[in-house]
């Protein structure tokens, strides 16, 4: 898979200069780079307090992801937030520490343990259900308030610019003609998809689901918006 950004390379220096804001008496024993994300750049931090996770941002997802980690901790399970800045003065980049979750993700688990667990599909489902339960009035991109601040298009809409983008070069002429004719001929089906937005993780694929201690957390609020349930589904 490509990434989305470069990661941002820094050193054990920078990586104290970093944490002393936060705690000026821990000390760095050991770090390693995350080499499975995305988009941002992840550092599992080892001090003489114990691990971290350093999250620096390439772009502007920061204020979207830890106002939705505020929002969403006491409701479910979620990295804890333990610091943020996000003024870009004493390092290029926005940049957390969070709680690290000592555990595997869920795809993982799943491909370790040869099975699908039916109490974690449950579970995995009450957390989204828990995340829906905050209401907008219309798709939308969200503030560091996680407040309306763009408005979206529509589900078929965004189905229909999509159809004539890049996914156009993956798909048959005729498919994309069929799936075309069929939003046109469901509109009733897309009002019911279309009929609430809801506060959506934006980016649940198993990957960001991580089992910890036994329990199901969600990770990576980065993609957070207003939109459809079953984007999330």
């Amino acid at each position: 898979m490509h990434r989305i950004n470069d990661f941002i390379i820094t050193d054990e220096t920078e990586i104290a200069s970093l944490l002393a804001p936060f705690d000026s008496s821990l000390t760095i024993l050991d770090f390693s780079l995350m080499k499975d994300s995305m988009s941002n750049t992840g550092y599992i931090v080892t001090t003489n307090s114990g691990k971290y996770f350093l999250k620096i941002y390439s772009k502007t997802t920061d204020k979207i992801e830890t106002a939705a980690l505020s929002y969403l901790k006491n409701k479910i399970n979620v990295p804890a937030l333990l610091f943020y800045d996000g003024s870009k003065q004493r390092f290029p980049f926005a940049y957390a520490i969070m709680e690290f979750l000592d555990g595997v993700t869920f795809i993982n688990h799943v491909r370790s343990n040869l099975k699908y667990p039916p109490e974690m599909a449950y579970e995995i489902g009450r957390i989204c259900a828990t995340i829906h339960e905050r209401s907008y009035a219309h798709d939308a991109l969200l503030d560091g308030k996680l407040n309306l601040l763009q408005e979206l298009p529509r589900t078929r809409d965004k189905i229909l610019h999509l159809l004539n983008g890049k996914p156009s070069e993956y798909l048959k002429p005729e498919t994309i003609d069929s799936l075309c004719r069929f939003i046109k001929e469901n509109p009733d089906l897309f009002d019911s998809i279309e009929a609430r937005s809801v506060l959506c993780h934006g980016d649940l694929g198993y990957a960001n689901i991580m089992i910890s201690d036994g329990k199901v957390s969600f990770i990576d609020f980065e993609f957070t918006y207003s939109g459809s349930i079953y984007h999330d589904i």
